[in-house]
């Protein structure tokens, strides 16, 4: 592979939802969510009170008609700097009634995962190579550090990621590194979780996924490179994002991180 992202970074994440009020009000019980702000049919998510937004949950008409199947979004993970504060969050979740589905603890470690109510999992651990201040741990600080993908073909998506210049991991090539500490992994479902439904109709769940690049000139590399493979993707006029669909149908944006505005 001759081609290869510059420092990509996970910005974001869109997820189509059923029952806006209800998803809300569940995400509004995570330490360290804020609802940034709702307008129309979107409410927006993030790490700070004042900031960018890392999740957006879109409220859609047809989520009656949809729900089911097969989940495109496996999980997204969110990192803690240390034990104390995970413990913290899972402690509090407990508390207002959240069901932990799994967990796994150690010596300085930890991780365990939850699902909204729209069964979207989550989960979170302890990333010790995160900043850690000295805070109390009700004052999470967590990082969009991971998502998993379940898809229809594990060969094309191979294809796609390799395609965008993104590196496997050394120790599995289903896992593609973004960043120092980032990650997007996959795995094919099994044909009988397909529960009958048509995937090119599938209205909830996961829209898009945000990346940002460090640099406009690294967005022209990168639609110069999709040029010469020929494959279709959107740019607009002033290339401030550039988006591409994979073969599970997830729509993925482009950014740069010094462009101002183009963030979830």
């Amino acid at each position: 592979m001759t081609f290869q992202l510059s420092e990509p970074k996970l910005e974001g994440l869109a997820i189509r939802v059923q029952d806006l009020e209800a998803m809300i009000a569940f995400y509004q019980k995570l330490p360290g969510f804020y609802k940034l702000t709702e307008e129309n049919n979107l409410a927006y998510f993030g790490g700070a009170k004042e900031g960018d937004a890392f999740l957006i949950l879109e409220d859609t008409p047809f989520g009656a008609q949809e729900a089911g199947g097969v989940k495109k979004l496996a999980r997204f993970s969110l990192s803690v700097p240390d034990l104390t504060q995970l413990k913290y969050v899972k402690n509090h979740l407990s508390k207002q009634g959240v069901k932990i589905l799994q967990e796994e603890w150690s010596v300085g470690q930890g991780a365990f995962t939850i699902a909204d109510p729209e069964e979207n999992y989550l989960t979170f651990f302890v990333d010790h190579r995160l900043p850690a201040d000295d805070l109390h741990p009700a004052a999470v600080q967590f990082q969009l550090q991971q998502i998993h993908l379940n898809v229809a073909d594990e060969k094309a998506s191979q294809t796609f990621f390799e395609h965008l210049g993104l590196v496997a991991k050394a120790e599995e090539e289903k896992f593609f590194q973004l960043d120092k500490r980032e990650w997007i992994g996959f795995h094919q479902y099994p044909v009988q979780w397909h529960c009958g439904k048509n995937r090119d109709l599938e209205v909830l769940g996961l829209d898009f996924l945000n990346f940002s690049l460090p640099s406009q000139e690294e967005l022209v590399k990168l639609s110069e490179h999709l040029q010469q493979l020929k494959i279709d993707f959107y740019r607009d006029k002033k290339l401030s994002i550039l988006t591409i669909f994979d073969p599970n149908g997830v729509e993925w944006w482009f950014t740069s991180r010094h462009h101002e505005g183009t963030r979830v």
